[in-house]
């Protein structure tokens, strides 16, 4: 009696030929098995994009940078600090900020000018 067939493990076939089995056989089953573009060129809408809105100055080494960026699909907008690293000219981003998606922009926008009328109620601004 003949022993079955254990699949790829299988000395009664090269790997070869059980690599074009699976090729002809194969079908997409899930998102990894999605096409996709070819390497080096991300599809438009996944192309991540990064453009400074605004830089205020905290120190000679800091500034805070207002930014509109895409990621993953997502449009952001991203308010963080930069500061220059010891052993660079250039500002690097640091952990301290944070990142929003756009259509939330607006509460944000609220919260700012609530803390400003705040501010001025106080006396903090004139």
């Amino acid at each position: 009696m003949a022993t079955p067939c254990r699949g790829p493990l299988c000395a009664c076939r090269s790997r070869q030929e059980w690599r074009d089995e699976a090729m002809t056989e194969h079908r997409p089953r899930g998102p990894r098995d999605v096409p996709r573009s070819p390497p080096g060129r991300p599809r438009r809408d996944d192309q991540d994009t990064e453009r400074t809105v605004a830089v205020i100055s905290k120190s000679t080494i800091a500034d805070l940078r207002v930014r509109l960026t895409r990621f993953k699909g997502h449009d952001l907008v991203d308010v963080r600090l930069f500061q220059e690293p010891d052993d660079s000219d250039e500002r690097m981003p640091t952990k301290r900020g944070i990142t929003l998606r756009v259509d939330r922009l607006h509460e944000l926008v609220d919260a700012l000018r609530q803390a400003e009328a705040e501010a001025r109620r106080t006396g903090l601004l004139e």
